[in-house]
């Protein structure tokens, strides 16, 4: 109704993005089955020896599918590349520094390549614009 408040369609906004990004899944194809993986419960994904591991809380999931084919069906604002063999939820990053590398929630460490600080830097400052 207007006239229009701006904090509260900032936040409507802000829940319809949500909404839209984190109850999606994506499927990973493990051992000849479809798995349907929430979005949401992504810690990082890691490739080793052309096999392509996602992490969440409670299980790893692996599979053959490429590394660069799964990062790309995540959604950009939430998910960013810290390394070339790993790929971060943003949601769930605690700190990272060129140092340490980058510090997850769950206390886990991934670390970051030089190349890829930058972008790993102005993509989490627009997730956390954005969320």
């Amino acid at each position: 109704m207007k006239p229009i408040d701006a904090a509260e369609l900032e936040k409507a906004v802000k829940t319809d993005l949500k909404r839209r990004i984190w109850t999606k899944n994506i499927f990973i194809k493990c051992d000849r089955k479809q798995i349907p993986v929430s979005i949401e419960s992504i810690l990082y994904i890691e490739v080793i020896d052309h096999l392509t591991t996602v992490h969440t809380r409670t299980n790893d999931y692996v599979s053959r599918t490429t590394f660069t084919e799964l990062v790309d069906e995540l959604p950009r604002p939430c998910f960013a590349r810290c390394h070339n063999s790993f790929a971060v939820n943003l949601a769930r990053v605690s700190h990272f520094s060129r140092a340490q590398g980058v510090v997850l929630d769950c206390r886990v460490t991934l670390p970051i390549g030089r190349k890829y600080f930058d972008n790993l830097r102005q993509s989490f400052i627009e997730f956390m614009n954005t969320y």
